[in-house]
């Protein structure tokens, strides 16, 4: 069996932020995960505070991961969704 699980991760080194990653939940389907995925996307988008010149924000995309960082600092400033498949097993 498969699950889903979103993290999000993400730094802004200005300002003391280091996420180191976060699961923000576990799917069984990919499609329920990608949906919740968008949503949390769409709302870091909208609440995000950019510290630096629009002109050097950059972002990546795919149904699967989401990035968005500053050009040439990308390792002081960014956030970060993906989801990433689980392979679980019962114990027995």
């Amino acid at each position: 069996m498969t699950l889903y699980v979103i993290l999000s991760s993400g730094a802004d080194a200005d300002r003391g932020i280091f996420n180191s990653g976060t699961a923000e939940g576990g799917y069984f389907s990919r499609e329920r995960a990608q949906e919740v995925f968008s949503c949390l996307v769409s709302e870091k988008e909208k609440e995000m505070d950019i510290p630096f010149d629009p002109a050097d924000y950059r972002e990546e995309y795919t149904p699967d991961y989401w990035e968005a960082w500053q050009d040439g600092y990308a390792a002081g400033w960014f956030s970060r969704y993906e989801i990433i498949p689980v392979e679980c097993e019962a114990a027995s």
